[in-house]
This record gives C-alpha cells, structure tokens and sequence, in this order.
C-alpha cells in the first residue's frame, strides 16, 4: 500500500474483534444478537455533570452561566445525541440563549418580529453587558426553557451507565419479501 501512494502504519491496525473498542468516542458492540452502540462512561458522566452544573447554577438563584461553559455542555450534548436521537430536541433552548445576546431576539433566544426588537432594544440598553474579546457575552443568562430542557435531559440521561442502542431492528428471525418491478409497464408478479 505504501507503493502505491496510501500510508499504511502497522501501529494503527490491531487484529479483527466483536469488541473492537472506542472510536471518536462510540463504542459498537458487535458480540450481542443485535448490534448496539454507545458512548463511553467518561462522556456519559461528563456530559451528566454538565447538565447537573447547569441545574445547580440556576437553583442557586445565580441566574448567569460562563457562555464557554454552556457551549461546551452543548457541543458535547450534540455529540452524545449523534448515539442518543432522543435527546436532540432539547439541545434547541441551549443555542437560543447562547445566540440571545444578538439583534432580534428576546431573552430565550427566538427570533423577534421588528416591532418586538425595537421593545427589545429599549430593555437591553439599561443592562450593559460584559463583552469577551470575540464580541460575545462572557456570562449568558440561565432562562426557565432551558432549566426545563436540562430536567428533560437528565431523566433521559438519568442512568449512571450509558445504555445500549440498537443498530438495527431486532426482528431477527422475520422473514419479508420486497417487491420491485422496474419494467415500463410497472406489473411484477411475486409467488
């Protein structure tokens, strides 16, 4: 392979197995019935611990959150919602706030008509807020959707160890026919 242009290292191939390990953090687990993935536990608990800080934050009644901090708690949320599609819906309330800062926008993030943001406007001219060097805010507020989209999260999440997923159906021993006819006339004929 070398030869032929395509770099080939003997250190990055190990011997063929059902339990083949980590890549880019999913885990495939080839050795039950039905294949399944997951995460691993570190990103399980990390991202757990996020959301837990969030909800700590907010119940505190300190309502402001690092910006950074909240983007790494959603950044790491969409790669766990790559595994785990349920919980992707919720990851919305995140990038509103973080995304609130911005013209044409109320306090949660959505997007304002013109009469809207001009009120809008009026309000946020009294509170000045700290910038970062990008322009950015460094703190963001904590707002009630996004408490509740953390609590929806974390019963999701709730379990200590990452649950596996199905790759495929489970409908093993299910036998179909599909039927496909791809002549001008359309008719096919199954027995």
């Amino acid at each position: 392979m070398n030869s032929i242009g395509y770099q080939a290292d003997g250190r990055k191939y190990w011997q063929p197995s059902v339990r083949p390990g980590v890549w880019s953090g999913i885990i495939i687990h080839t050795y039950t019935p039905c294949p399944r993935k997951s995460i691993t536990s570190k990103k399980w608990a990390k991202f757990r611990k996020g959301l837990q800080g969030i909800r700590d934050l907010a119940f505190d009644h300190n309502r402001f959150i690092l910006t950074a901090n909240l983007g790494s708690v959603a950044g790491l949320g969409v790669n766990v919602t790559e595994v785990y599609p349920w919980g992707r819906c919720y990851l919305k309330s995140f990038f509103n706030i973080l995304e609130a800062w911005r013209w044409g926008r109320d306090v949660d993030g959505w997007h304002l008509t013109d009469v809207m943001s001009e009120v809008v406007k009026l309000d946020r001219e009294d509170e000045p807020a700290v910038k970062s060097e990008k322009g950015d805010p460094i703190t963001t507020r904590i707002t009630g959707e996004l408490i509740e989209h953390v609590n929806g999260l974390l019963q999701l999440f709730k379990s200590e160890l990452p649950l596996m997923v199905p790759l495929r159906s489970t409908d093993a021993h299910k036998l179909r026919y599909i039927v496909a006819d791809v002549s001008a006339e359309g008719f096919s004929i199954v027995t």
